[in-house]
């Protein structure tokens, strides 16, 4: 569930709609979709499945609310991946709680580098033995014109292990605003990249910031754009939701002098 779906149910209700990514858009479009378009459909659904319901807003949890009326509900959210702490989730919607006590996702080594940047133990000799078997790998550049060629060859070497182009992201930990994030970049290496919203993007590798990829996941994740989220006082969580995205391996990509500005990374920087 997301604010396209009101976009769907305006089209359903006979309206056309002109899609503009910006927030005003998508906040009125969800009033238009509750006011304009649900009186007029008869819902064809029996429930209505949430996720990521830590990052929901108002207007989103409305339209949850209006959709589900009658219908089952349920929602899925982890604090640990909470990067807005204005935003609540609306508990009094349900009645029952599970928690999931299982991680499926990340393979441990993975958890554990991105378990340092919430607070738990680091185990160095672990993350190390990790890194010689590639599941972890951090791949430091002598300077700021070199980086974009070296996740170019990290991309080349993935491929060359069996993995698809669909199976790789490379992530940003800066937002798209960010003018020299990875993500405006169309060609990386010898491969066309495109934004993880882009309809060519389950057969490309994807170029996105750490928050648009929030929620989606691929075997390889790559993540750069470090020094320019140095300073961020989030720094931390945003390196944790990236790392998070990786079903098999992830490969950290920067600078020698940004990574070494890290401390879980540093005793990784070969």
């Amino acid at each position: 569930m997301n604010k396209r779906n009101a976009t769907d149910l305006l089209a359903q209700a006979g309206r056309h709609v002109v899609v503009e990514d910006t927030p005003q858009f998508w906040s009125g479009v969800v009033l238009e979709a509750v006011a304009e378009a649900l009186p007029k459909l008869n819902p064809a659904w029996d429930a209505v499945v949430v996720d990521e319901s830590q990052d929901l807003v108002e207007d989103d949890w409305l339209l949850i609310e209006e959709l589900s009326r009658g219908k089952l509900l349920w929602a899925f959210w982890d604090p640990e991946q909470s990067f807005w702490t204005d935003r609540q989730v609306r508990a009094e919607l349900f009645k029952t709680r599970y928690r999931l006590q299982n991680r499926y996702r990340c393979p441990e080594a993975v958890h554990m580098l991105a378990g340092c940047y919430l607070g738990e133990t680091e185990d160095t000799a672990a993350l190390r033995s990790a890194s010689e078997q590639n599941v972890i790998a951090v791949r430091p550049c002598p300077g700021t014109g070199t980086v974009l060629d070296r996740i170019g060859y990290e991309i080349d070497r993935l491929m060359g292990s069996g993995l698809e182009a669909s199976d790789i992201a490379v992530l940003s930990l800066r937002g798209a605003a960010e003018p020299g994030s990875i993500v405006h970049r169309e060609i990386i290496g010898t491969h066309h990249v495109v934004r993880a919203h882009d309809a060519d993007a389950g057969s490309n590798v994807v170029a996105e910031t750490f928050l648009h990829f929030k929620g989606p996941e691929r075997p390889a994740i790559i993540i750069t754009d470090i020094s320019l989220a140095l300073d961020k006082p989030d720094y931390q969580k945003r390196m944790y939701i990236a790392l998070t995205r990786a079903l098999s391996t992830a490969r950290i990509i920067d600078t020698r002098d940004s990574l070494l500005c890290d401390p879980f990374l540093r005793p990784l920087c070969s």
